[in-house]
């Protein structure tokens, strides 16, 4: 018998012996050897729950003398004094669990480093602030530690991370409780505000130089000894990203990097505090940094580089660069109301069809359905950059308002090595919109919208100051097309302008075919119904803009175009001008194919000036277009008057036809209409020839005669005229069995009751 095998059969001779102990022994012995045999159980089981669930580290509580001490020792001097002996935010407040003032902290850790060997005072000081970026924040951390000396500092602002989420304490422990890492925890905030996280990383810093990172940014080994700032460099240039020199998406997700003298940031008092959303604040810095007599040096973007991540975690990053940051007003603060739709049905039935329009009913108008929710918060960050450039200009300087305009905290040390601090906000800021009066922000509302139009979007001014109510609108929608899949913006097709003249039915051609043209390529259209001064109606008279188009393409109306002339003329007192392609009817079609495919240098919207439908246009974008187009309520209620119409015969009569050809046309009409047992809806351009078609058929004819000559008695205004045009056209088209073309109907008419009929199959 081997070794093993003996082993086996002493064991089982063993356990078979307890087993028989344990059967016959009394009731308190088996009690006994139960317990003999769970201790060591328990006391495993306290192992493992120590080490999953550890406790927190025991606070540090300070003796009474300490802090007579600490309240004796403090001064009325700046919080951003570079000695950090200020007057701190406790004051009478001060407690033996909130002792601990900054400079405190600082001295202390500086004392532990001169212990240690090390230089009291960093070369560099790595602030980053963070909220629910944990998993981001391990790998960023690492590659901070290795790009840091053994006496440089890192601080890490928690902005009140998620508590599901891992702590940016918990991160650095696990990156072996590293003491050149200090983390400062703040509680209780609703929203993420860089200006106020990365000041007070700031004061917590004692280094010779400031490095401002985000916490999704990964340094390179020598990152440090690429971007050389001894004492004299430090006092004339300072380091930043930029987004002209960024070569790709991910380094223009840098943007907000910054590597300065700390003692230059004191000095300019650092982020503006009143800057609570998203834009500027790096802007109003660096201008302050240069302002001081400094100048900006580019960082090599080969030295550090961005976490790649989706558009939900980015969203909570106040610093995220998801627009172009050249433009400066890149949009105004808007609220964009997502709400459920509420379906109605606009339904007039005749005898043989139903005309059924379905719209959805939102409110101020139909909402732009954003590529996807992220897309939407991008919209909302980008829209605030303005709005924050703009009040700064109304308020005073930030080191005039610093002392009363910046939040101030109550610190808890929880590690006797001063390296895990937690921060509660005693006073908050006020925003910088708050400062402003409501009349001051109405303006700047106004002002900013004006300007992202112009300056980003490259509208005209004379445009600009036509659109009136729906600024706002446009605004969204020029940003939720851009980050369609398929979209041209900022290389050929942006907003599609159309300007439309003559009789009721070439308009509506021109629109059907603009609108296609919109509709083909996710670009809003703005609409200029009246030519300058030969007409007063306006669109919105005849069609329903808020419920026409798709969430990509939205309609909205201007009331004229102010440059009479070739555009080029107009370029002389704006340069926007330039940016628009201008087409007029007769002109060669290919210019707008050329515009489309990003042929026509520096032009990025189109002019349509028509009287007439275009010839590009496929039919079945025209039907898709004339589909989406949603009559208004008047003239839903003047196509209801011709419900009778439905199944008739019908006939539309073109200019220039004679007395005798009239006749003939009635003739002809009568005849095919007796044999089918219809009757016949006439109508036409002109009332004469009208008229006497109708005397003609006399009772097969829908309408009298007689109603010509009430309507010319009734002298209807040219908005009721045309609105009974089109409502004509409409019931021709959409309810008439038959149509006849013996009446010369001219080529624009036929092709849009051919558009109807489409529709109506």
């Amino acid at each position: 018998m081997d070794g093993m095998s003996r082993v086996r059969k002493d064991g089982r001779r063993i356990i078979y012996e307890v087993y028989l102990s344990f059967t016959h022994s009394t009731f308190r012995e088996r009690v006994t050897i139960l317990f003999f045999l769970s201790v060591p159980f328990l006391f495993f089981f306290l192992f493992l729950t120590r080490i999953v669930f550890p406790s927190k580290p025991e606070r540090i509580n300070f003796p009474e003398s300490v802090v007579n001490q600490s309240l004796q020792s403090r001064h009325n001097e700046s919080p951003f004094s570079n000695e950090y002996s200020s007057e701190y935010s406790l004051q009478s407040r001060v407690s033996l669990e909130n002792v601990s003032t900054i400079d405190e902290i600082r001295a202390y850790r500086m004392q532990k480093r001169a212990d240690a060997g090390l230089n009291p005072t960093p070369h560099v000081s790595l602030v980053a602030g963070c909220r629910d970026r944990s998993s981001f924040l391990l790998q960023a951390l690492s590659s901070w530690l290795i790009a840091l000396d053994e006496d440089d500092e890192i601080i890490l602002v928690d902005w009140s991370t998620d508590d599901r989420l891992l702590s940016v304490s918990s991160v650095a422990e696990l990156t072996g409780n590293d003491q050149r890492v200090l983390t400062v925890s703040v509680k209780d905030q609703d929203d993420w505000i860089l200006s106020r996280a990365y000041n007070l990383a700031a004061k917590f810093a004692s280094g010779l130089n400031l490095l401002k990172v985000d916490c999704d940014t990964v340094l390179e080994a020598d990152f440090i000894q690429s971007h050389p700032l001894n004492e004299s460099q430090g006092n004339s240039i300072f380091y930043q990203t930029s987004w002209k020199a960024a070569r790709n998406e991910n380094e223009r997700h840098l943007n907000g990097v910054f590597y300065v003298n700390r003692q230059r940031f004191v000095e300019v008092h650092g982020y503006d505090e009143r800057l609570t959303t998203y834009g500027w604040d790096d802007t109003d810095l660096y201008s302050r940094f240069k302002q001081s007599g400094m100048h900006s040096v580019h960082m090599n973007f080969e030295k550090l580089h961005h976490i790649q991540h989706g558009d939900d975690a980015r969203g909570a990053n106040q610093q995220s660069v998801d627009d172009n940051p050249q433009i400066e007003t890149q949009a105004i603060e808007v609220a964009i109301h997502w709400m459920a739709s509420d379906f109605q049905r606009f339904v007039f039935k005749h005898a043989a069809v139903t005309f059924e329009i379905q719209t959805m009913s939102l409110s101020p108008r139909k909402a732009v359905a954003p590529k996807s929710i992220q897309s939407l918060a991008r919209s909302q960050k980008a829209q605030k950059r303005s709005m924050n450039s703009l009040a700064l200009q109304k308020l005073g300087s930030w080191a005039s308002k610093v002392e009363y305009s910046q939040n101030e905290y109550n610190y808890r040390v929880f590690s006797n090595t001063f390296s895990r601090i937690e921060a509660q906000v005693t006073r908050s800021a006020r925003n910088v919109l708050e400062e402003l009066s409501e009349q001051e922000r109405n303006e700047i509302h106004k002002l900013a919208e004006d300007r992202i139009l112009h300056d980003a979007y490259g509208i005209p001014w004379d445009f600009i100051s036509e659109f009136s109510h729906f600024k706002s609108d446009l605004l969204r929608n020029l940003h939720s097309i851009s980050t369609l899949p398929n979209s041209r913006w900022g290389r050929g097709l942006g907003v599609v302008f159309l300007e439309v003249s003559g009789a009721a039915a070439y308009r509506v051609a021109a629109l059907v075919s603009a609108l296609a043209l919109a509709l083909m390529h996710n670009r809003p259209l703005i609409i200029v119904w009246t030519d300058f001064e030969s007409s007063k109606t306006e669109f919105g008279n005849l069609f329903n803009t808020e419920l026409s188009g798709d969430s990509s393409t939205l309609l909205f109306a201007m009331n004229r175009v102010k440059c009479r002339q070739k555009l080029d003329f107009c370029m002389e007192w704006d340069k926007m001008y330039g940016s628009i392609a201008e087409f007029r009817s007769g002109d060669d079609e290919g210019m707008i194919q050329r515009l489309i495919d990003d042929k026509l240098p520096a032009k990025h919207h189109l002019l349509l000036r028509l009287n007439d439908s275009l010839a590009m246009v496929p039919k079945s974008e025209k039907i898709k277009a004339l589909e989406s187009l949603i009559p208004s309520e008047s003239l839903l209620k003047a196509v209801e008057k011709y419900q009778n119409v439905s199944g008739s015969l019908g006939i539309y009569l073109g200019q220039g036809l004679k007395r005798k050809a009239l006749s003939a046309v009635a003739q002809r009409v009568g005849r095919l209409a007796k044999s089918r047992n219809l009757f016949v809806f006439v109508i036409g351009t002109e009332f004469d020839d009208v008229k006497i078609v109708r005397q003609e058929l006399n009772e097969m004819s829908l309408l009298s005669a007689e109603e010509i000559d009430q309507i010319r008695n009734f002298n209807q205004s040219q908005t009721q005229s045309m609105t009974r045009e089109l409502a004509e056209l409409y019931a021709l088209g959409m309810f008439c069995k038959d149509i006849i073309n013996d009446g010369k109907m001219p080529r624009v008419v036929a092709e849009l009751i051919d558009l109807f009929r489409s529709i109506r199959k």
